[in-house]
C-alpha cells in the first residue's frame, strides 16, 4: 500500500494533463526561483523554512525537478528539528528527511519522537488536523502498524465533528476516517454545507466567499473517499483557474501574494475533480 504521501505525489503528476504546456513551463520557473541559496524553499519573508520547503518538495516530486531536489536535501540535512517550532515543521522535515535520504528500514526512533509531540499537542479542535499530520509521518517512517492504528482510532472517538470547525478539518477528518477503516458519514454530511456555489468551498458555512485551501482539500477528501463531485467539479475549475497568476496560484481571499503553499493547494484542486 501507498503512503499518503506517495498518493499525493502521484496524483499532483498528473497535472502535466490539465495544464497547457506554456503554463507548466511557468509553473517550473516560480518554483526555481523560490529556492533559495541553502536549498531550502522560500515563506512569505523570503527566508527557507520547513513548511514552505515540504510544498515545494511535493510540487518539485512530482514535476520530475532533480536539481532542486538535490538542493533541497542539502538544506534539510543540515537542518534539525530540534530548530521547529510546530508540528507541521516537524513533520515537513522528518517527511523529507525518509524520503530524499532514502534510508532503508523502519524509523522507530524519529516515530516516537514525533508521537511524543504529537501527544503534547493541546485541543481536540485542532486533533484532526495534528492526526492528519501524525498519518503522513508515522507512516512515512513505519508503515502502518496495528498499534499506531488502534491508537489513531482511539484518539478520533474524543474528536466530535461540527458545522462550526472550519472546512479543512472537516476534510482531515473525514481523510483520516477513511484512511484508518472507520465510517466518515456524517462528515460526508457535512462538508457540502462549505461550497459556496458560485465559487468553491468555503472556510466556514458562514462566509460568503470561498477560498483555495478549502476548496482544495476538500476535494481532495472527496476523491480520497471516492464521493462523487461532478456537482461541484464545473465551479471550482473555474475559481481555481482564476486564481492562477504566472506559474503560481492565489488563495482567492484578496491575497495577491504568490508563495508555493497555494501553488500547492492549486494542483491539488485541479487534480482531485477527475
Amino acid at each position: 500500500m501507498k503512503t499518503v504521501v506517495s498518493q499525493i505525489i502521484d496524483q499532483l503528476s498528473c497535472i502535466d494533463a490539465i495544464l497547457a504546456p506554456e503554463s507548466k513551463v511557468e509553473l517550473i520557473h516560480f518554483v526555481s526561483e523560490c529556492q533559495n541559496s541553502d536549498g531550502g524553499f522560500q515563506n512569505r519573508d523570503g527566508s527557507s523554512d520547513p513548511y514552505y520547503s515540504f510544498f515545494g518538495f511535493l510540487i518539485a516530486l512530482s514535476l520530475g525537478l532533480s536539481d532542486e531536489l538535490s538542493q533541497l536535501k542539502k538544506y534539510v540535512s543540515q537542518t534539525s528539528t530540534r530548530s521547529c517550532n510546530s508540528l507541521a515543521d516537524t513533520c515537513a522535515l522528518t517527511v523529507m528527511d525518509a524520503l530524499l535520504s532514502e534510508k532503508r528500514g523502519r524509523h522507530w526512533g524519529k516515530a516516537l519522537k514525533f508521537l511524543r509531540q504529537f501527544k503534547a499537542n493541546k485541543g481536540h479542535d485542532q486533533m484532526s488536523y495534528a492526526g492528519f499530520l501524525t498519518l503522513l509521518t508515522v507512516e512515512t517512517l513505519l508503515g502502518r502498524p496495528t498499534f499506531m492504528v488502534n491508537f489513531s482510532r482511539r484518539i478520533l472517538k474524543k474528536v466530535k465533528e461540527n458545522e462550526a470547525m472550519p472546512c479543512s478539518q472537516i476534510a482531515a477528518l473525514m481523510v483520516l476516517k477513511k484512511e484508518l477503516g472507520l465510517p466518515f458519514h456524517e462528515e460526508q454530511k457535512l462538508l457540502p454545507s462549505y461550497f459556496g456555489g458560485t465559487g468553491g468551498f468555503r472556510i466556514y458555512t458562514h462566509m460568503a466567499n470561498s477560498d483555495l485551501l478549502s476548496t482544495a482539500v476538500a476535494l481532495y477528501a472527496m476523491k480520497r473517499c471516492n464521493i462523487d463531485r461532478r456537482l461541484y467539479a464545473p465551479v471550482s475549475i473555474r475559481f481555481v483557474e482564476s486564481l492562477y497568476a504566472e506559474g503560481a496560484f492565489l488563495s482567492g481571499d484578496v491575497d495577491s501574494f504568490r508563495d508555493l503553499e497555494y501553488t500547492f493547494y492549486g494542483m491539488l484542486a485541479l487534480t482531485s475533480v477527475s
